[in-house]
C-alpha cells in the first residue's frame, strides 16, 4: 500500500496528492494512505483553551492558514479578487448555515436507529 505525506497546509498540494491516490484507488490496485502535516489550532475539546501553548507558535501557525494563504495566492496570481473571494466566503457561511438551520429543525431520530448503517457484515463486501 503506497502511503505519502503532503504539507496539510498546501491547498494545491493536498489536491495533487489526493488526486493521484485516488487515481490508484480506483484503478483497482489497492487502498492508499495520505499523512497530511499540519497543526492543530484548537484544544483537545470545547473548553480547551491551550493555556499549555506558547502563543508565539499559535501566532506563527495561525499565518499559515491553509484558506488565509489560498486567498492571497489566488488574488496575487489575479485569479479572483479581493470582493470574489467574498462572495464565495458569504455563499459558503449561508450554506453552512441553511444546513445547521435544517439540522435544528429536523426532528431527532428514533433511539432504535441509532446503529443503523454504522456496521457491515464482512460477507457483504
Amino acid at each position: 500500500m503506497p502511503g505519502r505525506s503532503v504539507d496539510g497546509n498546501d491547498v494545491e498540494a493536498v489536491y495533487r496528492l489526493t488526486r493521484d491516490l485516488a487515481a490508484h484507488c480506483r484503478s483497482g490496485r489497492g487502498p492508499a494512505l495520505m499523512e497530511a502535516l499540519t497543526y492543530r489550532m484548537r484544544g483537545h475539546g470545547e473548553r480547551d483553551r491551550q493555556h499549555y501553548v506558547d502563543p508565539a507558535e499559535l501566532e506563527t501557525w495561525a499565518g499559515r492558514c491553509p484558506l488565509a494563504c489560498y486567498r492571497r495566492h489566488l488574488v496575487e496570481c489575479g485569479i479572483l479578487d479581493a470582493a470574489q473571494i467574498d462572495r464565495i466566503d458569504r455563499q459558503a457561511d449561508d450554506r453552512v448555515a441553511a444546513a445547521v438551520a435544517f439540522a435544528d429543525a429536523s426532528p431527532s431520530p428514533d433511539p432504535e436507529s441509532a446503529l443503523t448503517d454504522v456496521f457491515t457484515d464482512v460477507a457483504d463486501n
